[in-house]
């Protein structure tokens, strides 16, 4: 929950063009007992409760801090399809997290996901658990469709006239963390 490449900047591509609207869910969030903050309940509605955003700052999921949701079948808010606690420490948390979250099969119907948003060198830096589906087989869901952005490894896939296939297929982009 509220990292960059993983939170920030898919649900404002999401709120920009549209796709969801924090107005529809602003006052059911305000409602709450207690209250959430309205990105976490309008990702909640908009993927009908099967989201795994782990984890929790002083200023959300929920107001004055804490995370939202319960993990399992009976689960809902931002932790029902994630794998144990729904905390910074769950499994599924993080960017290797979100990985993982796509690639396990455990059985279990109500803990993974089909999409993660991460960081373009996530592939490649990844040091989760071993991944059962080769790197190349993770598509990017793009403005012209599907592709196939990384090699085996992880490496990013050059595109015709340099640079990386990647580039044209993110929700945004963002300063990298510098350090002085």
């Amino acid at each position: 929950y509220r990292k960059t490449s993983g939170w920030y900047l898919p649900v404002g591509t999401l709120a920009k063009d549209e796709v969801i609207k924090f107005s529809d869910w602003a006052q059911e969030a305000a409602d709450h007992n207690p209250p959430v903050q309205v990105d976490a309940e309008t990702i909640e509605k908009f993927w009908e409760d099967n989201v795994c955003a782990p984890g929790s700052t002083e200023n959300g999921p929920l107001i004055g801090g804490g995370k939202y949701g319960e993990v399992g079948e009976n689960g809902g808010g931002l932790c029902k399809r994630c794998k144990t606690d729904c905390t910074s420490e769950d499994p599924y948390a993080g960017y290797d997290g979100a990985v993982h979250c796509i690639d396990d099969d455990d059985g279990n119907q109500f803990t993974g996901g089909d999409i993660a948003f991460v960081k373009h060198s996530t592939l490649l830096d990844y040091k989760g658990p071993a991944l059962k589906t080769a790197k190349d087989q993770y598509v990017g869901i793009c403005d012209t469709g599907c592709m196939t952005l990384f090699d085996a490894d992880g490496s990013p896939l050059p595109k015709e006239g340099g640079g990386f296939k990647y580039e044209d297929c993110n929700t945004g982009k963002s300063a990298s963390n510098a350090m002085v």
